[in-house]
């Protein structure tokens, strides 16, 4: 439980392709957990707390990151999703 990241489920698309559109934005983001990044296998922590890890998008903001940049990438994360399902 960190203060600074956050893990979204997105029904409906694969995290990779929402991964995809963010970075496209320039967004550093990534799909699964942190413990499993370097693996092409879905998280077992993910499972394990009922997240669908092939569907997750792992956001990692600095601590003291100003609200200007939260509100900006909350702005541009819908957009992204919306892209992926399309």
């Amino acid at each position: 439980r960190l203060p600074h990241v956050v893990t979204f489920t997105c029904d409906g698309v694969v995290g990779e392709a929402v991964v995809d559109r963010l970075a496209r934005a320039g967004y550093s983001v990534a799909s699964g957990s942190a413990c499993t990044s370097d693996v092409r296998m879905p998280s077992q922590v993910l499972a394990a707390m009922g997240v669908r890890a092939d569907a997750s998008v792992r956001v990692s903001l600095p601590l003291g990151c100003a609200d200007d940049i939260v509100e900006e990438f909350l702005a541009a994360f819908p957009d992204a999703v919306a892209a992926a399902r399309s």
